[in-house]
């Protein structure tokens, strides 16, 4: 039996999805309009002046025989994959061999096994979710592309947060942006590279309710219309494993209070639902701590040391679930110390502030008609901050 195998044998090896997922892990974020079409891959040619796609490569044996992942170019002519990788990383062939098959071709003793997998594809079998350590690497990825100049792809997501009033979040690091350049970052989890194709490109923090560390991010799909409108990163195994419960979105006097929450008791916290809303009231009331639960199964266990002594205006979703949710947590703040009062959204077809917003809200209104409901319970609360 031959000790070694070439890279081609390896690739042939692999099963189809195996290959497009080192094509997504290691390529695709180098290459420009990237469609898949049935079992080849198409992009624009990174070896010459390419406006329009010309290179293709398959993922399975091409029409012709050739080995799998062979590349093809009307301008360029055709290679293996090895030399296309070595072209594309301006490195040498034993490099990139190197790169995509690191055990050095070295075959398994056992008759028919398949060889060890490249250590990207290796990193997305073995981590079966996300880890709060990689969620925080991409919420700094997000923020970072929220503050820059950013690029054209970034318009949409401009546009989706203009027209719900949220175009200041992006400036107030309330959410980032997730770019076709972080998919190429190493051990950026498989669901979360799915993310950019299905359109969920605005990524919200969630903090711990105890410490006030980041483990978690939301992403919000901010254009089309198929699938949930949010979601999560999958969890991992372990303690470093994201979780949605016990975890908020918080503004930044929200995240100063999660952080340091025996410091200035006796002041109001606002409680909404949803990452939509928090966006929205959390840039409403920028003066005044404002928390979001993820969802109204959450609500009761994001209460911690932070509502103690403390007064907190419940603006949960007003329909059945978000009212019982409500009285749920109201009950486990007081429990903590607080004081707890929930309001219901002005309106029969308001369920919630983003409700508010698509009837014409504008985020002034609901600032003043949250500095209302609170000055109907403490007048003095709200007299410094109702001449903002």
């Amino acid at each position: 039996m031959r000790e070694y195998i070439s890279v081609n044998e390896y690739l042939a090896q692999l099963r189809a999805d195996e290959r497009v997922a080192l094509f997504r892990s290691r390529l695709e974020g180098r290459l420009k309009q990237v469609r898949y079409v049935a079992h080849r891959v198409e992009f624009c040619c990174p070896l010459h002046d390419d406006s329009s796609p010309s290179a293709r490569m398959f993922f399975a044996p091409g029409p012709g025989g050739e080995p799998p992942m062979t590349f093809k170019c009307f301008a360029c002519g055709s290679m293996d994959f090895v030399s296309f990788w070595a072209k594309v990383f301006s490195c040498s062939s034993r490099e990139a061999a190197a790169e995509i098959f690191p055990s050095g071709g070295r075959s398994s003793s056992s008759r028919g096994a398949k060889p060890p997998m490249p250590t990207q594809l290796r990193e997305l079998e073995t981590v079966r979710g996300t880890s709060i350590s990689m969620v925080r690497k991409l919420w700094r990825l997000a923020y970072d592309a929220a503050t820059d100049d950013g690029d054209d792809a970034d318009l949409v997501i401009a546009d989706w947060a203009e027209g719900r009033g949220f175009f200041d979040a992006l400036c107030n690091d309330l959410c980032g942006i997730l770019r076709r350049e972080h998919l190429d970052v190493v051990g950026i989890p498989e669901d979360v590279r799915r993310w950019f194709l299905g359109h969920y490109r605005l990524i919200l923090p969630l903090f711990d309710v105890g410490s006030g560390e980041l483990v978690n991010v939301q992403a919000l799909r901010v254009s089309g219309d198929d699938g949930p409108k949010v979601l999560f990163p999958r969890r991992a195994t372990g303690a470093d494993s994201v979780r949605v419960s016990g975890s908020v979105f918080a503004n930044k006097p929200a995240r100063r209070l999660l952080l340091q929450p025996a410091e200035s008791p006796g002041g109001w916290v606002v409680v909404t639902e949803g990452g939509t809303d928090s966006l929205a009231v959390g840039q409403a009331l920028f003066d005044l701590p404002v928390i979001g639960v993820p969802g109204a199964s959450c609500a009761a266990r994001a209460v911690g040391e932070w509502c103690r002594g403390r007064k907190v205006l419940l603006a949960l979703d007003s329909d059945e679930t978000g009212i019982a949710a409500a009285r749920s947590m109201a009950s486990a703040v007081d429990k903590a110390g607080g004081f707890a009062e929930a309001i219901r959204y002005p309106g029969e077809a308001a369920g919630d502030a983003c409700d508010l917003l698509d009837r014409g809200f504008k985020l002034g209104d609901i600032r003043q008609w949250m500095l209302d409901a609170i000055a109907a319970l403490e007048p003095r609360a709200v007299e410094e901050l109702a001449r903002v």
